[in-house]
């Protein structure tokens, strides 16, 4: 099965799914997260998707991060985009997922994830 199918397979399957990004988000960031959240909210609009990170206020046009304090993660998806390496993760901690994929363009840092999906040849997430 090809990576694209199985990310796909992968967002069917959970009814909460997580966005996340790098710290000091930037447009590039924020794009592919807010975006891949519509996306899938019109593909699946009964599921419960987050898009979450510390606000960028100077970006604040792309959207609003959600909070997921209260929300059960673990039989959650996350998706983790634009971030090669785990520290750098933002709103998130990937250890309270049941599945997790990481989508990016930057050279491999950090292996992590169920599905990883890097495309260094690419000028944006």
């Amino acid at each position: 099965m090809n990576i694209y199918k199985q990310i796909f397979k992968a967002i069917k399957k959970y009814d909460t799914i997580v966005i996340a990004r790098h710290i000091g988000a930037d447009p590039d960031a924020l794009g592919a997260q807010f975006a891949l959240k519509e996306i899938i909210l019109k593909l699946f609009p009964n599921k419960k998707v987050y898009a979450v990170g510390n606000p960028a206020s100077r970006f604040k046009f792309f959207g609003t991060s959600d909070k997921i304090d209260n929300i059960d993660t673990t039989k959650g998806l996350c998706i983790v985009l634009d971030t090669p390496d785990i520290k750098r993760i933002d709103g998130a901690n990937i250890n309270n997922f049941e599945y997790v994929i990481k989508i990016d363009h930057h050279p491999f840092i950090d292996k992590y994830g169920n599905i990883e999906y890097i495309d260094d040849n690419a000028c944006s997430t």
